[in-house]
C-alpha cells in the first residue's frame, strides 16, 4: 500500500515508478474516478487529482481516498499498487470582508459601536479563521477590538455637517502564511437639531423718526446655526423687554 498525504489545492499525488513507463495503466476502486494519470514534464507518468482538492468541499464528501493503480507492460507482466491518499487542510487567503454599520447621533460623547466587520474566508478550521484587526486611518476618534467591532471612543464626537466619515479596517491572518484583507466603511451618522450659536443684526437703521409708520424695518436678523438641514433651521422670534429698559 502506498500512503500519500497531499495539501489541498495541489493536484499532484505521485510520480509512478520509472520501471513501468512503458506500461498501460488503469485506475480502479471506489475513489478512482477522482484521479487520473497524465504525462509528466520528463515523460514519466504522474498520478493527479482530476480537480484540485478542496478540503472544505471535498470530492465525494471526504478527504481520504482509496483506489488501486494497475500496470501491465508490453510483455504482459502485471502489477498493482493500492493507494491511500489523505488531503490535509491549509490556511487559505480570505476572499474579502463584509461590514455592518450602526446609526450613531452626532455629538454623542459615549463610547459607541459604529460598525462591525467580518472576514470572508473559505477556511472552516477555527485555527485558520483568526485575525488581528487594525484601523488604517489618521482619525484617532475610533478603535477596533479583536472581534471586529469598531467603536467611537468616549468623548470623541462626530459632526454630521462635516460630511461622510470613512474608515478602512484591515484584518491580518494569525496563521502562516500571513494574509491580509481590508474594507472601507462609511459611517451612518444621524443629523440632530443643534443649538444656534449666535444672532446677527444687519441693515440696522442709524436713526428713526418719531411717528414713523408701524411695521417699518429697522434691522435684519439672521441666525448662526451649525445645522444645514432645513428642518432644523426654522425659528420663532420674540422681542424681549430688557431689565431697566423703557
Amino acid at each position: 500500500t502506498v500512503t500519500k498525504q497531499v495539501l489541498e489545492n495541489i493536484s499532484f499525488v505521485d510520480s509512478l515508478s520509472i520501471t513501468y513507463l512503458g506500461s498501460n495503466f488503469k485506475l480502479v476502486g471506489a475513489d478512482a474516478d477522482y484521479f487520473k494519470l497524465e504525462t509528466g514534464p520528463l515523460g514519466g507518468v504522474n498520478l493527479v487529482f482530476r480537480d484540485a482538492p478542496d478540503f472544505e468541499a471535498p470530492a465525494g464528501g471526504h478527504n481520504n481516498y482509496s483506489f488501486t493503480v494497475e500496470y501491465k507492460n508490453l510483455f504482459g507482466q502485471s502489477k498493482s499498487d493500492t493507494y491511500k491518499v489523505q488531503v490535509n487542510d491549509v490556511n487559505e487567503a480570505p476572499t474579502g470582508m463584509s461590514s455592518t454599520t450602526f446609526k450613531v447621533d452626532e455629538n454623542t460623547t459615549a463610547r459607541t459601536k459604529v460598525a462591525h466587520v467580518d472576514v470572508v474566508d473559505p477556511d472552516t478550521n477555527p485555527a485558520f479563521h483568526a485575525y488581528d484587526f487594525a484601523l488604517l486611518t489618521l482619525d484617532n476618534r475610533f478603535e477596533v477590538d479583536s472581534k471586529g467591532d469598531v467603536y467611537l471612543k468616549a468623548n470623541k464626537v462626530l459632526d454630521y455637517e462635516s460630511g461622510p466619515i470613512c474608515i478602512t479596517v484591515v484584518a491580518a491572518d494569525k496563521q502562516f502564511p500571513l494574509y491580509l484583507a481590508a474594507t472601507t466603511i462609511t459611517l451612518d451618522v444621524n443629523d440632530v437639531d443643534e443649538a444656534p450659536t449666535a444672532l446677527k443684526l444687519s441693515n440696522v437703521l442709524k436713526s428713526i423718526d418719531e411717528n414713523d409708520d408701524a411695521g417699518k424695518t429697522i434691522a435684519k436678523l439672521s441666525v448662526v446655526d451649525p445645522d444645514t438641514n432645513p428642518e432644523f433651521r426654522s425659528y420663532d422670534y420674540k422681542v424681549m423687554k430688557m431689565v431697566g429698559g423703557a
